[in-house]
């Protein structure tokens, strides 16, 4: 009976770690997912500025086109 008891408590463990670890790796997951989307909007608000941004003057076609 003992050896009973002590299989499903060594099981349990091991089931324990298990989840633990397959919970860790969601979180890193999700974290890179989020740091993938500030990255993202980032790099939004940067082509945004580049795209809306004024052309100067030296760039511009002569004869005001």
């Amino acid at each position: 009976m003992k050896e009973k008891i002590k299989t499903a408590e060594t099981l349990a463990h091991r089931d324990e770690r298990d989840w633990q670890q397959e919970q860790f790796r969601h979180e890193v997951k999700v974290a890179g997912a989020y740091l993938n989307l500030l990255a993202a909007q980032r790099l939004t608000k940067a082509w945004s500025a580049t795209w809306n941004a004024p052309i100067p003057s030296a760039l511009s076609l002569p004869g005001g086109r």
